[in-house]
């Protein structure tokens, strides 16, 4: 019998745990074997990653009876799971914390989320579909807080559907004309490996100039948000974007 573990979010596939004989084993009563956890699986298992899956393997001959596998548990000197760090703070605006619908617009429909919000009364539902993109109304640079280098979103993944190892991706675009911006690329973000059912908050880094933008007078600005995604998984839901505030 042999044991693996696969985290995803940590791109570790099918690592190996180890392999125990069963030839010798006392029959028709349980027993316990025993897997060793080496130094760095034990810090996966000690981080906060979604969708870890365990892998038992066996080769049993086919002349005996049914063997049954049961009460997989950790065991030895255990270690406490420390807390998941809390994310850090965005000050968003009005128009970042997509309240109104009629602020955004999407090459396919789009539309009022109030089942699920991170605060406020509505959040923005998008798809499901292959590929869409969800822009902002042009704004006044001047409707932003507290501008910064680290530009954050929260998104809404649905429940596990479909093929986990495809839920999509998202990139991310600035427009900002009068000051020379024309679909300025802020960063992509898979969607793939977040956690399921529930707010997820992604993060990325402007660039100086677009930073420098953003802290300029201007009428024109757009913020897109191309999204990429399996249909069978379900539609998002795009909540509470800002800046976070402080160094990292």
């Amino acid at each position: 019998m042999q044991a693996y573990i696969e985290v995803p979010a940590a791109n570790v596939w099918n690592h190996y745990l180890g392999q125990v004989s069963l030839t010798g084993v006392p029959r028709g009563t349980w027993q316990t074997v025993e897997f060793p956890i080496d130094a760095a699986t034990e810090q996966l298992l000690l981080g906060n990653y979604p969708g870890v899956r365990l892998r038992i393997t066996s080769n049993i001959g086919l002349c005996g009876q049914d063997v049954l596998f049961g009460a997989v548990r950790l065991g030895g000197d255990l270690t406490c799971q420390s807390y998941p760090s809390i994310p850090p703070a965005i000050l968003s605006s009005s128009l970042l914390r997509f309240e109104n619908v009629g602020d955004w617009s999407g090459t396919a429909a789009i539309s009022a989320e109030v089942n699920h919000v991170v605060e406020g009364s509505a959040a923005l539902d998008v798809g499901p579909v292959p590929w869409i993109r969800v822009s902002s109304r042009p704004f006044s640079t001047s409707e932003l807080q507290g501008v910064t280098s680290r530009f954050a979103l929260k998104i809404f993944i649905p429940s596990e559907a479909g093929n986990q190892n495809w839920v999509g991706g998202m990139n991310t675009f600035l427009d900002c004309p009068d000051l020379g911006l024309y679909s300025s690329p802020i960063g992509y973000h898979a969607l793939q490996y977040l956690e399921n059912g529930e707010f997820n908050q992604i993060e990325l880094t402007l660039t100086s100039l677009q930073e420098a933008a953003l802290t300029s007078p201007s009428e024109t600005c757009q913020l897109h948000f191309e999204i990429t995604s399996n249909p069978v998984v379900g539609g998002f839901v795009l909540d509470s974007a800002g800046f976070i505030q402080g160094t990292p």
